[in-house]
């Protein structure tokens, strides 16, 4: 499962690097064990669940991540498989740079780590730990834990293919938002099509969309109103290899696009009372 949980605005991206790492697998062979994969985006505004964190000059957000499969199904016990068809790892971590900044460029970087099972090969289930931390003291660093569910539904719906993803996060050190610690939902689905067709230069069209709602005073002001629906945000990303750069040094891929969020009242309200906001982005991934 691609990271997709992180933030909205960056779920086409994921899925362009969650392809790109497809085709690499494929390369490799079925016994490879371990991906890499890394990208950095351009992006002209960075929102964290629909807040505002930055819209002036530069901003860059390098990323790198790695996975580890444990245990795939019929490796072992040839027709004695159960509900689990694989085990893996991953371990990431996402930065934001800004250029124009009152506190510093270097805004956030985060770590995260987890362990995700693939179930009955339509399913992933994912628990993680992920930290957030401000090198420019922006905001305290925040803690929480996340679960994730994303459903492949490729097999029955072939191109028209939705693939939903739910994923549960909550703060227990730490807050992004207001005076307690919250619990986050996001829903979201990302169906792609393939705009042009090509054996090396295919360009594929990404459509996200993702919702944030709080279950428990996420998006709670300190006059104590929680809203339960904090955002919405719908995209266009379009994808293409590159193939010209070879496969010794990875696979590479280019994306551009761009992104429309809408807000309840509390976020409207903290970002420069502007809705809608449209985001652009461009961005390079590899995958080993």
């Amino acid at each position: 499962m691609a990271r997709l949980t992180r933030r909205g605005h960056r779920l086409a991206v994921a899925v362009a690097i969650a392809s790109v790492c497809a085709v690499s697998a494929a390369g490799a062979g079925a016994d490879d064990r371990l991906s890499v994969s890394a990208g950095l985006d351009v992006t002209t505004a960075y929102f964290f669940r629909g807040l505002l964190r930055e819209r002036h000059g530069l901003i860059v957000q390098p990323s790198a991540e790695i996975r580890t499969t444990l245990y795939r199904a019929g490796e072992y016990e040839v027709g004695k498989d159960g509900p689990v068809s694989s085990v893996g790892l991953v371990l990431g971590t996402w930065n934001s740079i800004h250029s124009q900044s009152d506190t510093g460029t270097f805004h956030e970087t985060d770590a995260y780590g987890g362990v995700s099972f693939g179930l009955f090969d339509t399913l992933d289930l994912a628990f993680s730990y992920v930290a957030y931390v401000s090198p420019d003291d922006s905001f305290d660093t925040i803690q929480e834990l996340d679960v994730t569910l994303a459903l492949d539904d490729v097999e029955w719906l072939g191109p028209l293919a939705l693939r939903p993803q739910v994923t549960l996060a909550h703060e227990f050190d730490g807050r992004a938002f207001g005076p307690e610690r919250g619990t986050y939902l996001q829903l979201g689905i990302q169906p792609s099509f393939e705009l042009l067709p090509g054996d090396r230069y295919p360009v594929s069209l990404i459509l996200p969309v993702v919702a944030g709602f709080s279950v428990g005073d996420y998006y709670e002001t300190f006059a104590h109103h929680d809203e339960i629906w904090g955002f919405t945000s719908v995209g266009a990303v379009t994808s293409v290899p590159l193939a010209f750069l070879g496969e010794t040094h990875g696979v590479w891929s280019a994306s551009l696009g761009a992104h429309v969020y809408t807000f309840n009242d509390n976020l409207e309200t903290i970002n420069d009372d502007d809705d809608p906001w449209v985001v652009g982005m461009a961005g390079l991934s590899v995958a080993y």
